[in-house]
């Protein structure tokens, strides 16, 4: 939004607004779903939550109105980040012996801060 469209730090966060509560209610969905569907189909949701917004945003036209596509991608992106997380600790644990199960859910969550870590310090390099 920034480099591509020209919009100002401010002006690109503002679009993201809409994100929050889209995530808050997919968390909520989530934890509702967790215990009425096997974690593997959430954690497929969630692949495909992903697919589709970080498609539907890489394919925006620059001169796009905002609201066409990248509200859209905004809405849905979310669902793949708050669904992937419970549903991957639930797989993993779930694999593990009991002694072994809070060990599995750590090394999810440390997968997902070291990733994040390296993405947004891939994401800061300049050519």
């Amino acid at each position: 939004m920034e480099v591509i469209k020209g919009h100002s730090p401010l002006l690109a966060t503002t679009k993201w607004v809409a994100a929050g509560p889209s995530g808050a209610i997919a968390a909520l969905i989530t934890g509702f779903l967790l215990g009425r569907v096997p974690p593997s189909v959430i954690m497929f949701c969630a692949m495909l939550a992903f697919t589709a917004g970080l498609t539907i945003f890489a394919t925006v036209p620059v001169h796009q109105t905002f609201w066409a596509q990248a509200f859209v991608a905004s809405l849905i992106t979310p669902w793949g980040m708050d669904m992937s997380f419970p549903s991957g600790t639930l797989i993993l644990s779930n694999a593990m012996p009991r002694e072994h199960q809070g060990l599995a859910g750590s090394l999810v969550n440390t997968t997902v801060n070291y990733s994040i870590s390296l993405g947004l310090g891939f994401a800061r390099v300049q050519c």
